[in-house]
């Protein structure tokens, strides 16, 4: 997703979380996560958005696949 609304949303997460990751807490390369996908992306909300490094993103999406994967 590429557009001026993705890329303030994506700024702003990357401000409100003091340019760190979520989840490990460190300065890096960061990556913004979706936690909720509307149906129409630009209704994204920053709160339902967090930054993450890519090892931290890559685990995120692992973790998901097993979820689903158990269903």
């Amino acid at each position: 997703m590429s557009s001026d609304f993705w890329d303030n949303l994506r700024k702003a997460t990357l401000a409100r979380d003091n340019y760190m990751c979520f989840i490990c807490e460190r300065k890096v390369k960061l990556d913004v996560h979706k936690l909720v996908y509307p149906k129409n992306l630009y209704d994204i909300k920053m709160y339902s958005c967090i930054s993450l490094c890519p090892g931290c993103h890559k685990k995120i999406h692992k973790k998901l696949e097993r979820l689903k994967d158990d269903r």
